[in-house]
Protein backbone atom coordinates (compact mmCIF):
# COMPACT_ATOMS: atom_id res chain seq x y z
CA UNK A 1 0.00 0.00 0.00
CA UNK A 2 2.89 2.41 1.08
CA UNK A 3 4.22 2.14 -2.63
CA UNK A 4 0.97 1.86 -4.54
CA UNK A 5 0.16 5.56 -2.08
CA UNK A 6 3.72 6.98 -2.66
CA UNK A 7 3.38 6.64 -6.98
CA UNK A 8 0.06 8.42 -6.54
CA UNK A 9 1.47 11.58 -4.52
CA UNK A 10 4.10 11.86 -7.07
CA UNK A 11 1.29 11.87 -9.88
CA UNK A 12 1.40 8.15 -10.89
CA UNK A 13 -1.60 6.23 -11.10
CA UNK A 14 -2.83 3.66 -9.31
CA UNK A 15 -4.44 -0.28 -10.58
CA UNK A 16 -6.62 -1.84 -9.17
CA UNK A 17 -4.20 -4.49 -9.18
CA UNK A 18 -2.35 -2.77 -6.99
CA UNK A 19 -4.88 -3.14 -4.12
CA UNK A 20 -5.55 -6.86 -5.24
CA UNK A 21 -2.50 -7.73 -4.19
CA UNK A 22 -2.46 -7.04 -0.64
CA UNK A 23 -3.86 -9.74 0.56
CA UNK A 24 -2.70 -11.84 -0.86
CA UNK A 25 1.11 -10.88 -0.20
CA UNK A 26 -1.03 -11.12 3.73
CA UNK A 27 -1.95 -14.71 2.66
CA UNK A 28 1.08 -15.81 1.61
CA UNK A 29 3.33 -14.24 4.51
CA UNK A 30 1.17 -15.75 6.66
CA UNK A 31 1.31 -19.13 5.25
CA UNK A 32 5.05 -18.61 4.76
CA UNK A 33 5.56 -17.78 8.41
CA UNK A 34 3.60 -21.06 9.46
CA UNK A 35 5.48 -23.15 7.22
CA UNK A 36 9.04 -21.82 8.65
CA UNK A 37 7.85 -22.10 12.33
CA UNK A 38 6.94 -25.78 11.89
CA UNK A 39 10.09 -26.23 10.21
CA UNK A 40 11.74 -24.84 12.48
CA UNK A 41 10.06 -26.52 15.71
CA UNK A 42 10.80 -29.74 13.96
CA UNK A 43 14.35 -29.02 13.49
CA UNK A 44 14.35 -28.19 17.36
CA UNK A 45 12.50 -31.26 18.52
CA UNK A 46 14.85 -33.59 16.78
CA UNK A 47 18.00 -31.70 17.94
CA UNK A 48 17.22 -30.71 21.78
CA UNK A 49 15.82 -33.71 23.83
CA UNK A 50 13.43 -32.39 26.53
CA UNK A 51 15.65 -33.78 29.26
CA UNK A 52 18.17 -30.74 27.93
CA UNK A 53 15.61 -27.77 28.47
CA UNK A 54 15.67 -25.46 31.30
Amino acid sequence: MFTTFVRMAQGGSAKASDFVQIPISIVFGIVLGAAAGYVLARVFEIRLPQSNWL
